[in-house]
């Protein structure tokens, strides 16, 4: 007897602690194998042990139960298949593994609501191959990866990896070998500093929805209606290209259109300050102004004025007509 109370307090301590945790149980696995063959039962009050009789010929090994009226049921069992189950028979209670050193528990694999829980006092970390040092270390605020990360599909038929790791010059590379796009959403927008001091609300290029700003600028929603690309400092290139439009000023050389007369513009200008259908400065300040737009309309009034001085030509050469015959 002594040694059944010994052995039943053994093993509880060591494998099972019981928390009722309230939670909907679904398994992953048979709960317990059929152990087969000759084996000895034992019990103390209302534990039952169950022992190979023979040896560890599969499917043989180590039950033990809680007896009660109805059926015995089955807290921890270890079979010659390398089996090790255990836990409380109720599926609304928690089982819980703990690892102590001296009087202190510092470790705990436990379930909670059909989640399996991985504790620590201080540090969980993870190895491979023997290795001296962990590849992943996770603390209550922080897990650090101490490996180059890699994502890719379960299943073979997607091809391609992605990758975070240490690239050259130990910069840190972000790489996927898709055939498709590397999507960046947030519902918010996405911010890239490029950085350390990126705990503020001014990225270096900031992407909601559409719009694309680069360096922190204040932009109405007006002008959002009318541009996707705004640009703090400007943009230098070497050289660029406008989209193809239909919209173009060559329409002035067409015989129906009409020229305003000369007086008529002098009029316009001195009462407002700008050409005829050219922005005014307020309005630039205000809205700023389209480089397509701006150019079309400065070639229109190119065009104008070529005109003017096609048909101040037309003129001169016709007084000089009228000078030539009055001298005769």
């Amino acid at each position: 007897m002594n040694a059944k109370r010994y052995l039943t307090t053994l093993l509880m301590s060591m494998l099972i602690s019981i928390a009722a945790i309230p939670s909907s149980y679904a398994q992953i696995g048979q709960w317990t194998q059929a152990l087969e063959g000759g084996f000895t039962e034992a019990q103390y009050e209302n534990y039952k042990f169950i022992t190979p009789a023979t040896g560890l010929e599969v499917p043989h090994g180590l039950g033990m139960y809680i007896v009660t009226t109805d059926i015995d049921q089955c807290f921890f069992q270890v079979d010659s298949k390398g089996h090790l189950t255990f836990g409380p028979p109720e599926g609304d209670v928690a089982a819980y593994l703990n690892f102590k050193q001296g009087t202190y528990v510092y470790g705990c694999l436990n379930t909670s609501s059909q989640n399996l829980n991985i504790c620590a006092y201080k540090q969980i970390k993870f190895c491979a191959r023997n290795s001296s040092s962990a590849q992943m270390v996770v603390e209550s605020d922080a897990i650090h990866v101490n490996a180059d990360l890699k994502v890719a599909p379960a299943s073979a038929t997607i091809p391609g990896e992605f990758w975070i790791k240490k690239g050259i010059d130990n910069n840190m590379t972000i790489t996927s070998s898709y055939d498709k796009w590397m999507r960046i959403a947030s519902s918010g927008g996405v911010g890239i500093w490029g950085s350390k001091n990126f705990e503020n609300t001014n990225p270096a290029l900031l992407v909601e929805g559409d719009i694309v700003k680069v360096g922190n600028m204040d932009v109405s929603e007006q002008l959002k209606e009318k541009y996707s690309l705004f640009v703090k400092k400007g943009v230098l290139a070497k050289s660029y290209a406008v989209a193809p439009s239909n919209e173009w000023a060559d329409f002035v050389f067409d015989p129906e259109y009409r020229l305003r007369d000369i007086g008529e513009v002098e009029r316009f200008v001195k009462d407002n300050g700008h050409l005829p259908d050219i922005p005014s400065a307020e309005e630039v300040q205000k809205d700023g102004y389209c480089v397509n737009e701006m150019n079309r309309l400065l070639l229109q009034k190119i065009e104008e004025l070529t005109l003017y001085v096609i048909r101040q030509q037309e003129e001169i050469d016709q007084l000089s007509r009228i000078v030539e015959c009055s001298g005769k």
